[in-house]
């Protein structure tokens, strides 16, 4: 049967097609503690469960024992090794939190959490492009709720580091006029950013265009980020749940 399930929504330069179908389940999100879990223990997931309440009372070198442990007996989960990466980011010690993101980007080539970001960042850090610490607060924004309070410190970092894209991405969805959006999502374009960014600012430019009547568009750039296979797991993912809701709101 020819139903609308079978329609297609997009068409690559290759003819390779994306159907209603493979947007049917989307949901943006991405289970990142189930990835590498196939075949863990129950003891490395307790160990790694262990490490993380204690770290979260502030014990790091408890946590960071743990998590090796954890890995050790986990060698190809990422989830320790990622959590191991921000506890020694967290104690000061960028150098080994870079080794760790790094090892963790080998486990996950596709990505992980924020992973892409923060090895770009820090090596910026590490070649003098972008001022020591920026990546420590480039990631405490999520701790801020507040608006305002959370536009606030996306400027600081802006100020000092001008050319950091991820800045900008977080900047864009602050802006509450459109244009200040869209300007914010094309100057976080314009700064090579990491794939992470890179994928997110897009399917920001995709929701602009979208609200914009410009459907072309926006189904041509979520399209092309879903079918693309140096895309990251979570900007696929986001990209194809923004494209479902498109194209159920406009069908």
């Amino acid at each position: 049967m020819n139903d609308s399930k079978h329609r297609i929504v997009f068409k690559d330069s290759n003819g390779n097609t994306l159907t209603e179908a493979d947007l049917r389940e989307a949901t943006g999100i991405v289970k990142w503690e189930l990835v590498g879990r196939d075949n863990v223990s129950e003891a490395a997931i307790k160990l790694h469960q262990k490490g993380r309440e204690i770290g979260s009372r502030g014990n790091h070198n408890e946590a960071l024992q743990l998590f090796k442990e954890a890995s050790t007996l986990a060698p190809d989960w990422p989830y320790p090794v990622y959590d191991a990466a921000f506890t020694y980011l967290m104690q000061g010690d960028a150098k080994t939190a870079l080794e760790y993101y790094e090892l963790v980007d080998s486990l996950a080539p596709r990505g992980y959490f924020t992973v892409k970001t923060a090895i770009h960042t820090l090596r910026g850090e590490n070649a003098g492009l972008y001022p020591k610490g920026l990546y420590l607060s480039y990631i405490q924004l999520e701790w801020w709720t507040d608006p305002i309070q959370k536009k606030k410190k996306v400027m600081s970092i802006i100020e000092v580091a001008p050319d950091y894209a991820p800045a900008w991405k977080e900047l864009a969805v602050l802006e509450a006029d459109d244009k200040k959006f869209i300007n914010a999502i094309d100057k976080g374009l314009s700064l090579n950013p990491d794939l992470e960014t890179k994928g997110n600012l897009l399917i920001n430019k995709a929701i602009y265009f979208s609200n914009s009547n410009r459907l072309d568009e926006s189904k041509e750039i979520l399209g092309k980020l879903i079918m693309d296979r140096k895309t990251t797991i979570g900007v696929r993912e986001g990209a194809k749940f923004v494209l479902s809701q498109i194209i159920s709101t406009n069908n």
